[in-house]
């Protein structure tokens, strides 16, 4: 009986100083500017990529295919390894994502015909949440003129679904 009384003083120590933290918790810093995550989710529509961050949305305009830096003659264009980046995927927004006063690339940037481009192809639900303090540049600021270049959140789409979505 006595052993009782030990482990429940014990245990009732325990939750009562887990109640109280010791270590005090750190503001969270903001995003960097150049850290790129993956999105959680697969990607399929009963599973779809989850953008909770900044870092998310970056990675998904460095995983646009760099269709100009390649020839119509290439290979791989002529294969059709060129073609919208993320047809069939799926991203749903699922908060407000805070740029921290930083710069993000356009998702999608470049289109020159339907073999090469560096376009988005998915399907974006914002779900009504806000990108909010940064702003969004062109991918490749020295075409800024150029027709084939696009600029803004999804600089160039090709096939794409974009709805629901606030910048501020």
């Amino acid at each position: 009986m006595n052993l009782k009384r030990i482990c429940s003083f014990a245990l009732a120590l325990l939750l009562a100083l887990s109640a109280f933290s010791i270590v005090p918790f750190a503001a969270e810093a903001g995003w960097d500017g150049t850290t790129a995550t993956q999105p959680a989710g697969s990607g399929t529509r009963e599973d779809p990529y989850l953008v909770s961050s900044a870092a998310n949305l970056l990675w998904m305009s460095q995983n646009i295919k760099k269709g100009d830096t390649v020839q119509d003659s290439h290979a791989d264009v002529i294969a059709g390894k060129y073609g919208p980046s993320f047809a069939d995927t799926y991203f749903e927004q699922t908060c407000d994502i805070d740029l921290n006063g930083k710069s993000l690339p356009s998702i999608g940037y470049y289109y020159a015909n339907d073999k090469r481009m560096g376009a988005f192809g998915g399907t974006y639900d914002g779900n009504g949440y806000v990108i909010r303090n940064g702003t969004v540049r062109s991918y490749n600021s020295g075409h800024q003129f150029n027709t084939n270049w696009g600029h803004g959140l999804f600089g160039v789409i090709y096939g794409a679904a974009i709805r629901n979505v606030r910048l501020e």
